[in-house]
């Protein structure tokens, strides 16, 4: 009776041990969330076109599970929304705008598609879908999310 004892408590931790490596490969294999964050020093809202300027580097974090992040250059951003939308609804992405000014920041939702970069500047078409979007705008971000695979230490 104890060697059938031994025997099924070492099958049952093979078991845990085999279920713990599945479950963590299953969340490195999941998508995740990932925001990507473009500060710009300048921005301009015109005939539906947000062109924001002076953006370094964009800045991204993954979800809690993957714990990454990391800085991308621009024009390696664009090529990646770039790709991310045409596998998405035509419909657009939403992303948040928050504009800072004296009296602390301003955020408006946007619905966007058609990112595109020249010379480090980053445009895209936008509509305002909640709040107001000034034709001139000093110092903001703009907050983007996007589901994908694990980054993989990028």
């Amino acid at each position: 009776m104890r060697r059938v004892s031994t025997k099924i408590v070492k099958l049952l931790i093979l078991s845990i041990i085999i279920s713990f490596f599945n479950y963590s490969a299953a969340i490195a294999a999941a998508p995740q969330k990932v925001l990507y964050v473009l500060t710009s020093e300048y921005a301009v809202f015109e005939r539906g076109e947000l062109t924001l300027k002076g953006i370094p580097a964009v800045l991204h974090f993954s979800d809690r599970q993957m714990n990454e992040s990391g800085y991308m250059s621009v024009s390696g951003f664009t090529k990646k929304l770039h790709s991310y939308l045409a596998k998405q609804d035509s419909n657009g992405q939403t992303a948040a705008l928050s504009i800072y000014n004296d009296d602390g920041a301003t955020n408006v939702i946007l619905k966007f598609k058609e990112p595109y970069e020249i010379d480090g500047v980053f445009s895209l078409e936008a509509e305002v879908a909640q709040g107001y979007l000034p034709p001139n705008i000093d110092t903001s971000t703009l907050f983007i999310v996007m589901l994908e695979p694990s980054m993989g230490g990028s």
